[in-house]
């Protein structure tokens, strides 16, 4: 291995080699530093525990291996720490001390229960951080301390059912994307995201959420895909996404949503998904801003939920007639004289110049075609015959 100063061509002075080259030659051969000299590493790195190293790529692969901490050996050149699969339970190794260098760490599916302050302590390289599918019920402050490039943070699968504030602060500059669903979380304290002030995308769906309101989404101005889906949100109040100019997908689909409020997506300039599917609002009216000319509305999910046969449900059909969108979904109106209309009967390439959702769906007998007619005429016969010969026998 060369290093830096370890030439050939050290320079002669006086017949001699000059005493400052040759100790700097002699410091570079005893101290071999990664941060002074580009020291490379061993292709061994890890290998103790059981672990496979790519020098090339710097992925260390400790997955499967009934692990309970983090290799414990100096491995500067690890870029990626995979420790899947693994039986770590508490998570309490300062990682910094033993790979300075991280950008990506898998703990998922780990049985880690509880994260030990300044953990991450020192760790400023790292962008991806996996501790989905674990055993955590809490996060506690400076969990996440010493985390500041860190962009993206999955959490999901865990067993959390309250957040608070100040646990994401250390992560405010830089993280875009937090992943919380599939949790038990039925509490989000007031200001709890606020420092998250770059975050685009925040997973929130199938947890226990009985309410949304401003306060919990606060300091979320760049947040652009908000996912509520498959909690047990009921309403949606006044002004709830008004802190959240930028949000461009919004789901609320799989909820017993029974109202939402004329003004809570009012504020949603750049709304371009919404997705209310199989929830139990009838009408709406509360969000026909969105099928106005001005909208930037393109997809609107609400199949699954049945709604009344009003001028709202009329607005709605006119904006997709209009709109360039071909992804329609099933739902239905409902009056007090017709039976559900569906609306998947009609598309864009329908013939008629009539959608069927505004014509009567239950058909009178005179309204039976000839051919209706003789097949019902077949049926009543071989019934008839069915019946002589039981009564025969």
């Amino acid at each position: 291995m060369k290093y830096p100063f370890m030439t050939t061509s050290i320079e002669v002075r006086g017949g001699k080699r000059s005493p400052l080259l040759m100790t700097v030659s002699y410091l570079a051969f005893i101290i071999g530093s990664s941060e002074v000299f580009c020291y490379r590493g061993t292709p061994t790195c890890g290998t103790q525990d059981g672990c496979t190293f790519d020098a090339e790529i710097g992925i260390l692969n400790c997955k499967s291996l009934k692990m309970q901490t983090i290799p414990l050996e100096l491995c500067p050149e690890v870029k990626y720490l995979d420790m899947r699969y693994n039986d770590l339970a508490r998570l309490s190794t300062q990682i910094y001390n033993y790979h300075p260098n991280l950008e990506i760490l898998n703990l998922g599916t780990t049985g880690i229960t509880t994260i030990t302050p300044d953990v991450f302590k020192k760790c400023d390289s790292i962008h991806f951080v996996y501790l989905d599918t674990n055993e955590m019920t809490t996060l506690k402050r400076r969990s996440f301390d010493g985390l500041t490039s860190l962009q993206y943070l999955y959490l999901s699968a865990n067993k959390l059912s309250h957040i608070k504030p100040m646990i994401f602060d250390p992560l405010n500059k830089t993280l875009r994307y937090l992943d919380l669903s599939h949790n038990a979380i039925m509490k989000i304290e007031v200001g709890s995201f606020q420092p998250l002030t770059n975050l685009k995308r925040l997973f929130l769906q199938k947890n226990q959420l009985t309410h949304i309101n401003s306060g919990m989404l606060r300091g979320l101005q760049s947040l652009t895909h908000l996912y509520l889906s498959n909690n047990q949100i009921k309403y949606i109040p006044h002004n709830t996404f008004k802190n959240l100019p930028n949000l461009t997908d919004l789901k609320l689909g799989h909820n017993p949503m029974v109202s939402i409020h004329n003004g809570a997506l009012y504020h949603l300039a750049k709304l371009s998904f919404l997705d209310l599917m199989s929830t139990q609002i009838t009408t709406l009216q509360n969000i026909s801003c969105l099928f106005s000319k001005s909208s930037q509305l393109e997809t609107f999910y609400i199949s699954g939920t049945t709604l009344v046969c009003d001028a709202s449900f009329e607005s709605w059909r006119k904006w997709y007639k209009g709109s360039a969108v071909h992804n329609l979904r099933t739902t239905t109106c409902v009056s007090n004289d017709d039976p559900p209309v569906t609306m998947e009967w009609w598309s864009h390439n329908s013939s008629s110049s009539t959608p069927p959702l505004i014509n009567k769906l239950l058909l009178s007998r005179s309204d039976l075609n000839i051919g209706t007619r003789n097949n019902l005429s077949v049926i009543v016969f071989t019934a008839m015959m069915i019946l002589s010969i039981s009564f025969n026998i």
